[in-house]
């Protein structure tokens, strides 16, 4: 008789996915805004309790419904991706759920029942899911692009959210992992209870000591800003032809936002800012016409431009600029963009496609543009740091034109963007008041910290110290949907992180405003609506009354070392387990 076949065990494999798909309905948006973070403790219990077990005859490829379990984690936390291209939704699940593998894999070494030596699972589920979030977060992109963690729903327990100053998201994750290792331990009751208790609830008591002991350090009214979300679809955006329709509506609902400024008794705004790829035309740096003319090759774009055309796009950055926002003359035939004689001390922020020479050629980046409300000049550009990957980069691969002629088919783009090297800080001047310094980031930015503690560590060893983050971001991709919600989520964790505040200037997603301590303090709504939405949102951003010596929070300082703590703290873990169950019979 032949060797009997291995089936797949599909009830493992189900039971897997129910106990992760409760995981996932936990968080933002999904069952409410805010998510309902208690859930994940059930689901992430049950999914452990499957899979630390490997059916008999079935040991070494227990591996293939982890995979494909965490796979369905992954996929549906990140199914925006079918917004911007539909067929890499499989690989980006397949591929972005391998590092979790640890997970399982740990589980079924450090916590195996059928082992002579285990770990309580108040300790070893922690261990194995947060060491293998970090090294999701430790590789490279596109290999280690994260999304949602165990614990950001767990950023809005009002007595957990503090302790980010300390452990950012690492910490949560941490706590959510042993609340659910602790349960599965009573309901198993496999480990002693004492200890059980103790390595569940003493990172939540941890927690909430980290969480009342630090403090955002003491703030005072800075800059007003202006908001202004135009709800420019994606379709439109996508079309790419039809630039002067989106900047007469930005104008249009500019004006709305100033006109409401002005009947309530307030004084013009120290900035107006638009969203993500707003500006109609590139924006070119400074001295590349010139280079030009000098020889420079042009840049291949989606729609190739002559030497003349880009004169032209010069010129058009100069008209919308001097002539609309600053009260200059314009030519009769461009009159309708000139409504809205804005004060020279209100300077002009917003998202653009920028052009500038590097290493002997020119690149494209996806940036943002301060414009100087006293004389109009921008300052440097600041450039996406994290690009998404199969949309903006292929990593070499848009040399192919089978790759780009893919591209082609959802956007009118090459995916060949030049990631920025750093978070840019901008100055903005006031009448009246301080210079405010300040990160500017773009969209996916927005869902890593890093870009914000390392601004803020950055300009804290300057001597300058930072007052505030402002993100401009598109979302009209999300149609509405929960990603918006888990956007806030990344939002709120970066504020609460760096003890910074921190503005959200969308497109058509949800325009909002924390304080440093994650506190919403406006958000941008129509008829009850916070997305989809047109409109424009006021806001007076507080900002540190010493930013130079504010300090820096416990997580700022440490950041770097929490994901190789955990991947340690995971490996010394597998490594005893082996030592104690070796020999024979031992496992």
């Amino acid at each position: 008789m032949g060797k009997p076949r291995l089936t797949l065990p599909w009830s493992r494999l189900l039971l897997q996915a129910l106990g992760l798909a409760l995981v996932w309905a936990a968080g933002p948006g999904i069952l409410r805004a805010d998510g309902v973070f208690p859930l994940a403790l059930p689901g992430l219990a049950l999914w452990a309790h499957v899979t630390r077990r490997a059916p008999s005859g079935y040991e070494r490829r227990a591996w293939i419904t982890d995979w494909l379990a965490v796979a369905l984690l992954v996929g549906a936390e990140m199914a925006w991706v079918v917004y911007v291209a539909p067929p890499m939704l499989p690989v980006v699940a397949l591929g972005l759920s391998a590092p979790l593998l640890v997970a399982g894999c740990a589980l079924r070494r450090i916590a195996n029942p059928a082992h002579a030596w285990s770990l309580p699972l108040a300790l070893a589920l922690p261990l194995a899911w947060v060491g293998a979030e970090a090294l999701q977060h430790l590789l490279p992109q596109p290999f280690g692009v994260s999304w949602l963690d165990l614990g950001h729903p767990w950023i809005v327990a009002p007595v957990l959210a503090g302790s980010a100053r300390v452990w950012g998201v690492w910490g949560l994750s941490w706590c959510a992992a042993a609340l659910a290792g602790l349960a599965l331990d009573l309901f198993e009751r496999r480990a002693r209870l004492a200890p059980a208790l103790a390595l569940g609830l003493a990172p939540l008591g941890l927690g909430v000591l980290a969480s009342l002991a630090t403090r955002p350090a003491p703030t005072e009214p800075g800059p007003r800003l202006l908001l202004v979300q135009p709800g420019i679809p994606q379709e439109v955006k996508n079309e790419g032809t039809d630039g002067l329709l989106i900047l007469r509506t930005s104008l249009q609902h500019t004006a709305e936002g100033l006109k409401a400024g002005r009947e309530a008794g307030r004084s013009a705004p120290d900035l107006v800012c638009w969203g993500e790829t707003m500006f109609p035309v590139f924006v070119l740096a400074d001295g590349l016409i010139e280079r030009f003319e000098q020889g420079l090759a042009l840049p291949e774009t989606a729609f190739p431009l002559t030497l003349e055309q880009y004169r032209e796009t010069r010129l058009w950055e100069r008209v919308i600029i001097d002539g609309s926002l600053y009260g200059k003359p314009l030519p009769p035939e461009l009159q309708s963009l000139s409504s809205l004689e804005l004060p020279q001390r209100t300077s002009f922020l917003c998202g653009a496609e920028v052009l500038f020479e590097e290493d002997g050629r020119v690149r494209r980046g996806n940036g943002v543009v301060l414009w100087n409300g006293a004389d109009g000049l921008k300052q440097p550009f600041a450039l996406k740091q994290r690009l998404v990957p199969g949309a903006e980069t292929f990593y070499g691969l848009e040399r192919y034109e089978v790759v780009r002629a893919g591209v082609r088919y959802f956007a009118p783009y090459l995916p060949d963007l030049r990631p920025g090297a750093h978070t840019q800080v901008l100055e903005l001047a006031r009448e009246g008041g301080r210079p405010v310094r300040f990160s500017a980031s773009v969209c996916f930015d927005n869902a890593f910290v890093e870009p914000y503690a390392a601004a803020t560590a950055d300009e804290h060893a300057a001597g300058r110290g930072l007052d505030f983050h402002l993100v401009v971001t598109n979302e009209a991709w999300y149609r509405g949907g929960y990603e918006l919600d888990q956007m806030l989520c990344f939002s709120r964790l970066a504020a609460l992180a760096s003890a910074r505040a921190l503005v959200r200037a969308s497109n058509d997603g949800i325009s909002v405003a924390f304080d440093a301590a994650g506190r919403e303090l406006a958000r941008l709504r129509s008829r009850g609506r916070d997305r989809e939405v047109a409109g424009h949102l006021e806001v007076t951003v507080p900002v540190p009354v010493d930013p130079a010596g504010a300090g820096l929070t416990p997580y700022v300082r440490t950041r770097h070392g929490w994901p190789w703590l955990a991947l340690i703290a995971l490996a010394g873990a597998w490594v005893l387990a082996r030592v104690r169950n070796r020999g024979p019979g031992r496992e």
